[in-house]
């Protein structure tokens, strides 16, 4: 099967699509002031919106949630009915590189778990565009935590994301893109066994739907090395919560 066609058929479900939890979104929001039901916020890269959800829990505001894969969206668009906040969120579909609101159009831009598609010093500069001045940036971000990491760690994020930066990189390039650090702290393990937890019995029960693929017994051998490379190293890295204030 198509690679892309056995990613969805996996990750489109109930099932989170990034390390996080709803303490970790509220302990970000916690770092932020001003958000209330007069404020826009927008939520980039939202993906079946588990996170979107908490955010309308934390705040009254306008909520814009914006993916590109429209079976995450109609997820999304489902609980929001079911939580009674339908009438506050909207979810486009629309790429996070060519998003058409104005510049300053939201007081709070949110993506957990997304700004690595176009990479996170891009992100801060393009995302800034549509902030108001005093608005806040919240990303989380794949990152390096200490220096010299196995080689074998190394090798396996140069080819995922050769552009993972390091804590002090990534902080040092905030100062470039007119914002002023609120905080960040690092997401705890807990939260990346939310992730991977329900995805492992989900790929298990892809093998079970194709017997005998190699492409799909492929896909789960490296997504389980994923899994391994996490529970082995993650004292050299993880993801980071940044939380920015627009200046």
């Amino acid at each position: 099967m198509d690679r892309r066609e056995l990613f969805f058929e996996v990750h489109t479900g109930e099932t989170r699509e990034g390390p996080g939890s709803p303490e970790s979104t509220r302990k970000a929001f916690s770092y932020i002031s001003g958000i209330d039901k007069n404020s826009k916020v927008i939520d980039i890269g939202c993906g079946p919106g588990w996170q979107t959800l908490e955010l309308a829990r934390l705040c009254g505001g306008e909520i814009t949630a914006i993916d590109l894969h429209e079976p995450f969206l109609d997820i999304l668009k489902t609980s929001a009915l079911k939580a009674g906040y339908g009438n506050r969120l909207t979810a486009r579909k629309m790429s996070m590189t060519e998003i058409d609101f104005p510049d300053g159009a939201f007081d709070l831009v949110w993506s957990e778990g997304a700004i690595y598609f176009i990479g996170f010093t891009r992100g801060l500069k393009e995302f800034r565009r549509l902030l108001k001045t005093g608005g806040y940036l919240a990303v989380s971000e794949a990152t390096w935590l200490k220096p010299n990491p196995p080689d074998e760690v190394k090798e396996f994020w140069n080819r995922e994301y050769p552009a993972m930066g390091t804590l002090e990189s990534n902080l040092a390039s905030i100062d470039y893109h007119e914002y002023e650090i609120a905080g960040y702290f690092v997401l705890p393990p807990s939260d990346w066994e939310e992730y991977f937890s329900p995805l492992k019995a989900r790929f298990e029960q892809m093998l079970a739907r194709h017997p005998g693929d190699p492409d799909a017994e492929e896909y789960y051998r490296e997504e389980l090395h994923e899994f391994a490379m996490y529970d082995k190293y993650r004292e050299f890295y993880g993801y980071v919560f940044y939380i920015l204030k627009a200046i």
